[in-house]
């Protein structure tokens, strides 16, 4: 069986820090990064400029009004948004565009009627 210390009656303890700082954390107590991460930070916010940029776009856009870089278009019988989006990039992916045609119209569904007028990507 293990028995405690006990300072005798009348003595002080005290706990002391090294004035000095810690070589192993920087001596500051704050994040260090290194040299990779902060380049790896810095190509995660170019990124995220990059794949949100055309989205400010829409979001700046008043209500009713075609985003600036945009154009409105007519749906003819027949049209659907993935038609749109083909026409609009053929070489790109119709879901990128069709998602766009629907967050710049305030689209709930994927149904468009003829006669109804959408903003659509200038192409």
């Amino acid at each position: 069986m293990a028995t405690a210390y006990a300072a005798p009656m009348g003595a002080t303890t005290s706990v002391t820090r090294s004035a000095r700082p810690c070589r192993r954390h920087g001596g500051e107590g704050g994040v260090r990064l290194t040299r990779r991460a902060r380049l790896l930070v810095l190509l995660v916010v170019a990124a995220a400029v990059v794949v949100l940029g055309p989205w400010r776009a829409i979001a700046s856009a008043p209500e009713g009004a075609a985003p600036q870089g945009w154009s409105t278009v007519m749906v003819q019988p027949g049209d659907t948004l993935w038609t749109l989006a083909e026409r609009v990039d053929p070489a790109g992916d119709p879901r990128v565009v069709v998602a766009q045609i629907k967050q710049a119209n305030a689209l709930s569904s994927s149904s468009i009627t003829p006669g109804q007028v959408l903003a659509i990507p200038a192409s």
